[in-house]
């Protein structure tokens, strides 16, 4: 019994394009240049890395304390934005809205709240 084997095929070498010239062009230059100019600004304008434009995540415990401590403060109600302010400086970086307002709201619906919510976006501390 033959085994019959498929060989693959062998394509003749290609001939080469000749390039000379090609890039010697004026219309070619001009495109090139515009290109590069585009790249340049596009780069000077960039983040240097895509991981520092995204501030870090608050470690665990650590923002409902720093709203304590800012609330603690406070001789009156404050609203979300200035609580937000406020616990930015105490920490000395940014923190995201969504990360205040939701330790917020799961501080007032705890069995024992430690924060109590007086008007829409102000609260204070128990």
């Amino acid at each position: 019994m033959a085994i019959e084997r498929k060989c693959a095929r062998v394509r003749p070498p290609q001939r080469a394009i000749p390039l000379t010239g090609a890039l010697s062009k004026d219309e070619t230059r001009a495109k090139l240049a515009r290109l590069n100019k585009r790249r340049k600004k596009l780069l000077s304008e960039a983040t240097p890395s895509p991981c520092q434009s995204v501030p870090p995540r608050p470690r665990t415990g650590e923002l409902p304390k720093a709203i304590a401590t800012v609330l603690s403060e406070a001789s009156q109600p404050m609203h979300i934005s200035d609580i937000q302010a406020a616990v930015e400086r105490l920490l000395g970086r940014p923190i995201e809205y969504r990360y205040i307002k939701a330790r917020l709201s799961e501080g007032t619906l705890l069995r024992h709240p430690s924060f109590e919510r007086t008007a829409r976006g102000y609260y204070h501390l128990i």
